[in-house]
């Protein structure tokens, strides 16, 4: 051992034995704690989404311009939302003031439109981060989503966003 330690307790005549322990277990604590902290990777998969959007209120020559199977481009961003897979309508509902009561009636000339849209998306799921992106456009559920076909412009409200098998 003499011959490892000098006469002045150094280590190779460089460190003291009881700092370079020291040094040893704060560089691995160091290392635990930047291991611990680091952010994982985001697990990123694509998979087929059906996107629920209902338009409310619209007249009845609106759903007459939607047909099965025209692209749907989000208007911002001018992101590809999918292809329309089925248009459903229904009378809208509407309030109307009838005595200083409000009353809930059907529109005879408004319709409510649900449009179901369909395309491949990215699933992103981590701790930090998760949400469904159609291109560089997240998608939740409840927003309000300004669209756009061919023949007319969609504002309507993300009803459900369904991951298809």
């Amino acid at each position: 051992m003499k011959r490892y330690i000098d006469e002045q307790g150094k280590l190779f005549g460089i460190i003291n034995p009881v700092d370079l322990i020291v040094i040893l277990v704060v560089l691995a604590l160091g290392i635990k704690v930047l291991s611990d902290y680091r952010p994982l990777p985001l697990q990123n998969e694509k998979h087929p989404v059906r996107l629920g959007v209902v338009v409310r209120n619209v007249p009845s020559y609106f759903a007459e311009s939607l047909a099965v199977g025209q692209d749907v481009f989000e208007c911002r961003t001018h992101a590809y939302l999918g292809k329309i897979k089925a248009v459903s309508t229904q009378p809208a509902e509407v309030v109307l003031t009838e005595g200083g009561k409000m009353v809930l009636a059907k529109s005879p000339i408004h319709q409510d439109v649900r449009l179901e849209l369909s395309r491949d998306a990215e699933i992103l799921t981590s701790d930090a981060k998760y949400g469904v992106y159609f291109g560089k456009r997240i998608v939740r559920v409840g927003e309000t989503i300004d669209a756009y076909t061919l023949y007319t412009r969609i504002c309507g409200e993300v009803e459900y966003l369904r991951k298809m098998p």
